[in-house]
């Protein structure tokens, strides 16, 4: 499983360099179509006793396709694969959300969250495929005021997937951004407010769901660069 960053044309220095990137590519976007399920779906992580993530997954790798499809490194038919396996990966978030849209979740076993909502909901607006008001609803309920959005709208306060951890505030930031919910501005505002303080000296930011900081700082950074590049509000 791959996720696709666009590398600028500028920054290959010679035809060699471009071939290898291309060939990368190409055989990245190879394995991907060999791993998903005929009905659109890819599935990874499995969790006793729950068993293995699906809609997430699906997601995730679906953005990541949706981006591929428009790399000028891959030829037409394979940028037409690419976006042909994101919208199958889209459809079947469409149909096959257990929990009637209120929210996706990790798979049907689970309730509901705001990572793979937030997820589903990006792949589904950048596919032009509008998210169920519902499921953008759900995403809304997990947001704490000046705090950012947290996993799980448990009922226990205690349990830590309710604390709110900036890789799933990004995440949410984005997809609704995405949307249409937040204008540029506001996701400027959300990322002074809500991620910048969250920043370590070393410049790094940590999720709460991964191990290294490298996922949590990319998204935020990203969400940093759609945002026009905002000024960090200086800390307390």
């Amino acid at each position: 499983m791959c996720l696709y960053f666009p590398m600028p044309a500028k920054m290959i220095n010679n035809d060699q360099e471009q071939e290898y990137f291309s060939r990368s590519l190409t055989l990245g976007l190879k394995y991907l179509l060999q791993t998903q399920s005929i009905n659109g779906v890819w599935t990874d992580f499995w969790v006793p006793p729950v068993g293995t993530s699906d809609a997430w997954v699906t997601a995730y790798v679906g953005l990541a396709l949706e981006k591929l499809s428009a790399s000028p490194f891959l030829s037409l038919k394979n940028q037409l694969l690419a976006r042909k396996a994101a919208l199958k990966a889209g459809a079947w978030l469409l149909t096959n959300n257990p929990n009637q849209f209120q929210g996706f979740a990790f798979n049907e076993k689970v309730i509901g969250d705001a990572d793979s909502t937030s997820y589903g909901i990006s792949l589904l607006a950048r596919l032009g495929l509008t998210p169920p008001p519902e499921t953008v609803a759900f995403l809304w309920q997990h947001y704490l005021e000046g705090k950012g959005f947290q996993t799980y709208d448990f009922t226990n306060p205690q349990h830590n997937w309710t604390d709110p951890a900036v890789d799933i505030t990004a995440a949410a930031v984005r997809a609704l951004g995405e949307t249409g919910e937040l204008t540029k501005d506001q996701i400027s505002t959300f990322w002074q407010k809500e991620l910048a303080p969250w920043q370590q000296d070393n410049g790094w930011w940590s999720g709460y769901w991964w191990e290294t900081p490298f996922y949590a700082t990319g998204l935020i950074l990203k969400l940093w660069d759609w945002a026009g590049r905002p000024d960090p509000v200086p800390r307390p």
